[in-house]
């Protein structure tokens, strides 16, 4: 794979020309960018023909960045060849490990496509084990069930299908009591139309209303 940056020669000539019609000189590369995989570097560097590929592809003026994607021999990194090619053909060589390497690598290359930013919104967000977004209390909401004592998977999805906004039912258990709080809890059913029970359901009514959480560990 190859990527190219294009660039033209400016001069006053060249704007006659193109005001005149005239054919214009061509447009040269003045960046190139060559993907191999490790495999392939291997065989250069042993093979010590680096340098003919680089010329290959360099043409006129050109500045050659090789990309080597994939696994390879670590010491072939530090061959001499690999550091002739920069003092000569002023080539850098980058060991790229991962896609996401590889598409930064590209976008810095450009400065059209550095320069913009993302105009977006995240919903959700997995990359540190964190939801953002729409789904945050209702994610909170089911990790705070998980730490309930023998409720399971079942019954915690019923619970969050039933009072999705924790808050909302922590505000209405509080006005209703422990006494009526724990039935409205106990009165949730799964999807094989089994209870959530009293003594679990007065655990989750301890969970959401107490201020100290003193109730919780003498009921423990």
């Amino acid at each position: 794979m190859v990527w190219r940056r294009r660039c033209e020669r400016f001069s006053l000539s060249r704007v006659f020309q193109v005001k005149c019609g005239i054919a214009m000189d061509p447009v040269y590369w003045r960046d190139v960018t060559i993907c191999i995989d490790g495999l392939k570097f291997n065989e250069l560097v042993e093979k010590n023909t680096l340098l003919d590929f680089i010329d290959d592809y360099s043409g006129l003026s050109a500045i050659v960045t090789l990309a080597v994607y994939g696994s390879h021999n670590r010491n072939n990194e530090l061959s001499p060849i690999v550091f002739e090619a920069f003092e000569k053909k002023r080539t850098q060589i980058r060991f790229i490990c991962s896609a996401m390497e590889m598409a930064l690598m590209i976008l810095r290359s450009h400065r059209s496509i550095a320069r913009w930013k993302p105009d977006f919104t995240s919903i959700f967000e997995r990359v540190r084990g964190r939801t953002e977004g729409l789904g945050l209390t209702t994610d909170w909401w089911m990790k705070m069930l998980m730490h309930v004592h023998r409720l399971g998977s079942e019954e915690r999805r019923a619970l969050v299908a039933r009072f999705p906004d924790v808050f909302d039912l922590a505000k209405r258990l509080r006005e209703l009591g422990e006494k009526e709080g724990t039935k409205l809890i106990a009165g949730t059913r799964t999807s094989t139309n089994r209870c959530i029970g009293p003594v679990i359901s007065q655990k989750i009514f301890l969970l959401l209303t107490s201020d100290s959480g003193l109730e919780i560990v003498d009921d423990s």
